[in-house]
């Protein structure tokens, strides 16, 4: 595989097919999804298993499903329990502290599990967008996939 540099990341092939826009001369050399569940690796928790069986529910209801992505499942799993125990522990002690300096000044601060649930956040969108499970990604895959593009056109007669 070819290293790419920067700019926007390669659509699926799957999302290029509804769309209308694959070329057989570009597609890659690998073989396609294979529809079938990826398999757990490793130990996680009960819940990342049951994140990680939802998040597959939704790429095999869009018809991409493949047991070699097993690895992005799980971390996009994985992340989203931690967002979950951030958030937890957030809600119950509050997003700030207070700090008392050695000469009795007080400060609030914001806590640090506050920056951890924000890059949690921001990385489990990513893996969503990088799965298609975001509501971007899902309606280009969705828009693509009508069949007459012109069914909703009222200036197709003229």
């Amino acid at each position: 595989m070819v290293a790419r540099r920067g700019g926007r990341k390669r659509l699926p092939e799957k999302v290029k097919e509804l769309k209308g826009t694959a070329r057989k001369d570009r597609r890659p050399s690998g073989p396609g999804p294979d529809g079938q569940k990826p398999v757990m690796v490793g130990s996680v928790s009960r819940r990342a298993q049951e994140i990680m069986d939802r998040l597959m529910g939704c790429v095999d209801d869009l018809d991409y499903l493949d047991s070699h992505h097993a690895d992005v499942y799980l971390l996009a799993a994985v992340r989203l329990e931690q967002v979950e125990k951030h958030y937890d522990f957030l809600k119950k002690n509050g997003y700030t502290y207070t700090n008392v300096s050695r000469y009795g000044g007080k400060t609030i601060k914001p806590r640090p599990e506050a920056t951890m649930l924000n890059q949690a956040l921001r990385h489990a969108h990513s893996l969503l967008a990088e799965i298609g499970l975001t509501p971007n990604a899902m309606s280009r895959i969705m828009r693509s996939s009508s069949t007459d593009p012109d069914a909703d056109n009222p200036w197709k007669d003229i």
